[in-house]
Protein backbone atom coordinates (compact mmCIF):
# COMPACT_ATOMS: atom_id res chain seq x y z
CA UNK A 1 0.00 0.00 0.00
CA UNK A 2 3.22 2.61 0.15
CA UNK A 3 3.69 1.75 -3.71
CA UNK A 4 2.44 4.21 -6.06
CA UNK A 5 -0.24 2.81 -8.02
CA UNK A 6 1.50 3.15 -11.38
CA UNK A 7 4.77 1.46 -10.11
CA UNK A 8 2.39 -2.15 -8.17
CA UNK A 9 3.14 -4.22 -10.99
CA UNK A 10 6.66 -3.31 -11.45
CA UNK A 11 7.37 -3.81 -7.52
CA UNK A 12 5.51 -6.97 -7.40
CA UNK A 13 7.58 -8.58 -10.04
CA UNK A 14 11.01 -7.12 -8.56
CA UNK A 15 9.38 -8.70 -5.00
CA UNK A 16 8.76 -12.20 -6.66
CA UNK A 17 12.57 -12.07 -7.94
CA UNK A 18 14.11 -11.54 -5.21
CA UNK A 19 12.11 -13.63 -3.20
CA UNK A 20 12.98 -16.56 -5.54
CA UNK A 21 16.08 -16.04 -5.57
CA UNK A 22 16.44 -15.93 -2.13
CA UNK A 23 15.09 -19.62 -1.73
CA UNK A 24 18.09 -20.69 -4.08
CA UNK A 25 20.24 -19.13 -2.42
CA UNK A 26 19.15 -19.95 0.88
CA UNK A 27 19.08 -23.49 -0.77
CA UNK A 28 22.80 -23.60 -1.52
CA UNK A 29 24.44 -22.02 1.18
CA UNK A 30 22.47 -23.87 3.69
CA UNK A 31 23.63 -27.10 2.08
CA UNK A 32 27.08 -25.82 1.37
CA UNK A 33 27.19 -24.62 5.13
CA UNK A 34 25.78 -27.98 6.54
CA UNK A 35 28.39 -30.25 4.45
CA UNK A 36 30.74 -27.97 5.78
CA UNK A 37 30.31 -27.45 9.22
CA UNK A 38 27.11 -29.68 10.08
CA UNK A 39 23.89 -29.01 10.11
CA UNK A 40 23.72 -27.09 13.23
CA UNK A 41 25.45 -24.39 12.05
CA UNK A 42 23.54 -24.17 9.23
CA UNK A 43 20.58 -23.82 10.87
CA UNK A 44 22.24 -20.73 12.75
CA UNK A 45 24.07 -19.31 9.53
CA UNK A 46 20.38 -18.90 7.81
CA UNK A 47 19.00 -17.79 11.07
CA UNK A 48 21.23 -14.67 11.63
CA UNK A 49 21.22 -14.31 8.04
CA UNK A 50 17.39 -14.48 8.09
CA UNK A 51 17.54 -11.46 11.17
CA UNK A 52 20.21 -9.20 9.00
CA UNK A 53 17.70 -9.09 6.33
CA UNK A 54 15.09 -8.15 8.55
CA UNK A 55 16.91 -5.44 10.06
CA UNK A 56 17.81 -3.88 6.79
CA UNK A 57 14.86 -3.91 5.50
CA UNK A 58 13.63 -2.19 8.97
CA UNK A 59 16.80 0.21 8.12
CA UNK A 60 15.58 0.81 4.55
CA UNK A 61 12.00 1.34 4.67
CA UNK A 62 10.97 2.68 7.87
CA UNK A 63 7.60 4.30 5.89
CA UNK A 64 6.31 0.53 6.43
CA UNK A 65 6.39 1.23 9.93
CA UNK A 66 3.05 1.85 11.64
CA UNK A 67 2.77 4.89 13.81
CA UNK A 68 -0.87 4.78 14.59
CA UNK A 69 -4.35 3.70 14.31
CA UNK A 70 -5.65 3.90 10.74
CA UNK A 71 -9.63 4.62 11.90
CA UNK A 72 -10.44 7.08 14.57
CA UNK A 73 -13.33 6.78 17.12
CA UNK A 74 -16.00 9.21 16.98
CA UNK A 75 -15.62 10.27 20.83
CA UNK A 76 -11.66 11.12 19.42
CA UNK A 77 -12.92 13.09 16.60
CA UNK A 78 -15.45 15.23 18.70
CA UNK A 79 -12.47 16.21 21.12
CA UNK A 80 -10.71 17.36 18.04
CA UNK A 81 -13.25 19.64 17.02
CA UNK A 82 -13.60 21.12 20.66
CA UNK A 83 -10.33 21.21 21.24
CA UNK A 84 -9.83 23.29 17.91
CA UNK A 85 -7.59 21.37 16.04
CA UNK A 86 -6.43 21.59 12.48
CA UNK A 87 -8.15 18.69 11.04
CA UNK A 88 -10.38 18.52 7.80
CA UNK A 89 -12.91 16.17 7.17
CA UNK A 90 -13.86 14.47 4.10
CA UNK A 91 -16.81 13.17 3.69
CA UNK A 92 -16.51 10.71 0.52
CA UNK A 93 -20.55 9.75 0.01
CA UNK A 94 -22.74 11.02 -2.76
CA UNK A 95 -24.19 14.42 -2.69
CA UNK A 96 -27.21 13.08 -1.84
CA UNK A 97 -26.05 11.22 1.47
CA UNK A 98 -24.23 14.22 1.87
CA UNK A 99 -27.39 16.55 1.89
CA UNK A 100 -29.14 14.08 4.16
CA UNK A 101 -27.02 14.48 7.03
CA UNK A 102 -23.23 15.11 7.79
CA UNK A 103 -20.69 15.76 11.05
CA UNK A 104 -20.02 19.74 10.78
CA UNK A 105 -17.06 21.02 8.77
CA UNK A 106 -16.81 18.30 6.97
CA UNK A 107 -16.64 18.81 2.71
CA UNK A 108 -18.15 16.59 0.38
CA UNK A 109 -15.76 15.02 -1.85
CA UNK A 110 -17.48 11.80 -3.06
CA UNK A 111 -14.63 8.51 -3.13
CA UNK A 112 -14.97 8.62 -7.35
CA UNK A 113 -13.83 12.09 -7.19
CA UNK A 114 -11.15 12.26 -4.75
CA UNK A 115 -8.20 11.69 -6.70
CA UNK A 116 -9.24 14.75 -9.12
CA UNK A 117 -9.48 16.94 -6.21
CA UNK A 118 -6.38 16.36 -4.21
CA UNK A 119 -4.26 19.03 -5.61
CA UNK A 120 -6.82 21.43 -4.41
CA UNK A 121 -6.08 19.93 -0.67
CA UNK A 122 -3.57 21.17 2.13
CA UNK A 123 -1.08 19.10 1.97
CA UNK A 124 -0.31 20.30 5.49
CA UNK A 125 -3.58 19.26 7.00
CA UNK A 126 -4.51 16.22 9.14
CA UNK A 127 -7.54 14.40 6.92
CA UNK A 128 -10.17 12.62 8.93
CA UNK A 129 -12.18 10.42 5.93
CA UNK A 130 -16.13 9.66 6.84
CA UNK A 131 -19.02 7.72 5.16
CA UNK A 132 -22.41 6.03 5.75
CA UNK A 133 -21.31 3.19 8.33
CA UNK A 134 -17.42 3.33 7.81
CA UNK A 135 -15.00 0.74 6.88
CA UNK A 136 -15.91 0.66 3.41
CA UNK A 137 -15.34 3.76 1.00
CA UNK A 138 -13.74 5.77 4.22
CA UNK A 139 -11.11 3.35 4.38
CA UNK A 140 -10.30 2.91 1.02
CA UNK A 141 -10.36 6.71 0.68
CA UNK A 142 -7.70 7.20 3.35
CA UNK A 143 -5.65 4.39 1.71
CA UNK A 144 -5.71 6.37 -1.40
CA UNK A 145 -5.12 10.02 0.12
CA UNK A 146 -2.19 7.81 2.24
CA UNK A 147 -0.49 6.71 -0.86
CA UNK A 148 0.11 9.95 -1.91
CA UNK A 149 1.62 11.17 1.43
CA UNK A 150 -1.02 12.31 3.08
CA UNK A 151 -1.68 12.33 6.79
CA UNK A 152 -5.02 10.60 7.00
CA UNK A 153 -7.52 8.41 9.29
CA UNK A 154 -10.65 7.12 8.71
CA UNK A 155 -13.83 7.23 11.19
CA UNK A 156 -15.03 4.07 12.75
CA UNK A 157 -18.48 3.77 12.11
CA UNK A 158 -18.96 6.55 10.55
CA UNK A 159 -22.21 9.58 10.02
CA UNK A 160 -24.31 6.50 11.86
CA UNK A 161 -22.01 5.95 14.87
CA UNK A 162 -21.39 10.11 14.65
CA UNK A 163 -25.02 10.79 15.26
CA UNK A 164 -25.68 7.68 17.84
CA UNK A 165 -23.16 9.43 19.73
CA UNK A 166 -25.02 12.29 19.28
CA UNK A 167 -27.88 11.69 20.66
Amino acid sequence: SATAPQQRAESIGVFRLWRDLGYAFGAIISGITADLLGINYAIIFIGLLTITSAMIIQLRMPEQRIKEKECLEPEDLREQIISNQSIQIIDVREPEEFLQSHIPMAINIPAGMLESKMPELDKNAEFIVVCGKGGGRSAAAARLLSEFGLQVKWLSGGNAKWYHLAN
